[in-house]
């Protein structure tokens, strides 16, 4: 059996202690829900879910966990409308954005102390025990032709991404991150085509992503929510 040196062993050993500290890692694009603290419990009371940023699909994104939240669980869920109205020029940016291979090395497990000023902002005004904001990046619809039948679907994909957040403490108390591909058949695509646009595209991307958060946030961290 090979022995390990020394200092090969000094290098491992660095490199796993550094793996450790929050945001100096990667997170993979496979947590559709995660919390942060499992032994937190999750008290009933108010949520506002937001658009992380200002994009189309963020606003929709935002609108579908909403519904399904008021669906699922027992938490109250202020209206969109109201959303909308309490915070002047909404969407607006709430989370930092950043480059794709930037993305991948941020700790979803914290926010960046602008995030937490925004967050502040936003609380003072929506007043609510929970603010839930969601959002995607990396957005892309591909073209897929089917071999050797040449029958063409399409996939619009990209990365979702979601906080849980205390609005009094700003601490986050949960977070999704993983990579979507959604699956489009001829059909869905040629009414997409009829409707002049990508509308359909990212409304059926929302409503899956949504399904698929809260389901998920229901079974495990929100379960002593669920109605």
């Amino acid at each position: 059996m090979r022995k390990i040196s020394a200092s090969a062993l000094l290098v491992i050993g660095m490199i796993a202690w550094f793996s450790l500290l929050p945001g100096c890692h990667s997170h993979t694009y496979r947590v559709v829900f995660e919390e942060v603290d499992g032994d937190r419990k999750l008290s009933p009371g108010s949520i506002a879910v937001i658009a992380g940023n200002g994009t189309e699909f963020d606003v929709r994104l935002a609108q579908a966990v909403a519904e399904k939240i008021a669906q699922k669980t027992v938490l109250t869920v202020l209206p969109q409308r109201e959303v909308s109205r309490a915070i002047p020029g909404y969407p607006v940016e709430v989370m930092e954005q950043f480059d794709k291979r930037e993305e991948k090395h941020q700790d979803p497990r914290v926010l960046f102390p602008e995030e937490k000023g925004r967050v502040s902002a936003l609380q003072s005004r929506l007043k609510t025990d929970y603010l839930f904001a969601v959002w995607g990046t990396q957005m892309e619809k591909v073209r897929i032709i089917r071999v050797p039948t040449g029958f063409v679907n399409y996939s619009y994909r990209g990365n979702i991404h979601a906080r849980l957040i205390d609005a009094r403490s700003g601490d986050v108390l949960g977070f999704v991150r993983y990579r979507s591909d959604n699956f489009v058949d001829r059909e869905t695509a040629n009414y997409a085509r009829a409707k002049s646009g990508e509308d359909v595209f990212l409304e059926q991307l929302a409503e899956n992503s949504a399904e698929r958060i809260v389901s998920r946030f229901v079974k495990g961290y929100g379960k002593n929510l669920a109605k």
